[in-house]
């Protein structure tokens, strides 16, 4: 089932260019959290490096997901034909009464 390993390849080369640059990159997550920790090792960083880098790996985290989710979404759907029921018009029943749909 690798169908249910995300690829993030968009993530993947934000990370590799990070690094490129110098910062050490750590992607931790449980269950469905992730984090990103960053360190940079030369000097502190100014706010709009801060925002700049949360923003681009922000962007190529969520590209990966809506793609990710799609392929999922496809891939139940073809793997399993009638996974969602939908029941329109089904009597709701009172149960403290006498169940009058019972044969």
């Amino acid at each position: 089932m690798n169908y249910m390993r995300m690829k993030a390849d968009r993530t993947h080369a934000v990370i590799a260019d990070l690094e490129a640059k110098g910062y050490l990159v750590a992607v931790n997550g449980v269950h469905d959290e992730i984090w990103f920790d960053i360190i940079h090792q030369v000097g502190p960083l100014s706010a709009a490096e801060r925002q700049s880098i949360e923003d681009r790996l922000l962007a190529a985290y969520s590209e990966d997901l809506k793609e990710w989710a799609d392929h999922l979404l496809g891939s139940w759907r073809e793997a399993h034909p009638g996974i969602v029921r939908i029941w329109d018009g089904v009597p709701v029943r009172n149960f403290n009464e006498e169940d009058k749909y019972k044969k």
